[in-house]
């Protein structure tokens, strides 16, 4: 899961570079829809993947939807729990100065 996640970011990051947006936003989309809620999330019901890889997938679906739909993502990623290298919830960053 980790490995086409890390596929998919490099696509959109190429499209996005290459100011390709349209594509960016279709390959974005197509993961989140088919790939996170079709597959990930319906293996997590049966916990064959552990919450670390749901939240780690889930975030990085964030990043990348967030150049698209930036206030909704923000809010989302606001209401996460800080991830372990932001230290405690309340040091939490906002989603834009994130590293992709």
């Amino acid at each position: 899961m980790l490995t086409e996640l890390a596929a998919v970011k490099k696509e959109v990051t190429g499209y996005l570079d290459e100011y390709k947006l349209h594509l960016a936003a279709e390959r974005v989309y197509h993961y989140v829809w088919h790939t996170v809620a079709d597959k990930i999330i319906e293996e997590t019901k049966t916990k064959a993947v552990s919450q670390k890889v749901l939240l780690e997938v889930f975030r990085a679906c964030l990043k990348m939807l967030h150049p698209f739909m930036p206030f909704v993502t923000e809010e989302i990623w606001s209401k996460l729990p800080a991830s372990p290298s932001q230290g405690e919830p309340d040091s939490k960053n906002l989603l834009m100065v994130e590293n992709w």
